[in-house]
């Protein structure tokens, strides 16, 4: 027959396996709640990137914006400028007409 000490001493592996498995459910929780505690870090950061890329967007847009402006700008100028200058040269040839005529010049034309 069997005695309380012979059935504690064959429950003891089972205890030491419950203890390990107990342990291992311990183990796998702390993991799970690294892994939660990872998963909101790359979350955020994902959060900021997207943040990020929207300031990106608008800067390139202001940018975008300014150079269009710019270079309306610079055309406008270097048009005003191109017209002052033909209008230069009409008066000099003008003026060059009217020295060849006094001088009694021939026309290079």
């Amino acid at each position: 027959m069997l005695t309380i000490n012979d059935l504690l001493q064959a429950l003891e592996p089972l205890n030491k396996r419950l203890a390990g498995l107990e342990q291992g459910q311990q183990d796998l929780k702390q993991d799970v709640a690294g892994l939660k505690q990872g998963v909101d870090r790359v979350e955020t950061g994902q959060e900021q990137l997207r943040e990020d890329m929207k300031t990106l967007d608008r800067k390139a847009e202001a940018i975008l914006a300014y150079q269009k402006q710019a270079h309306t700008e610079i055309m406008e100028r270097l048009f005003e400028s191109n017209e002052a200058t033909g209008q230069e040269q009409q008066r000099l040839e003008q003026r060059i007409e009217r020295i060849e005529k006094h001088l009694g010049l021939p026309p290079l034309k």
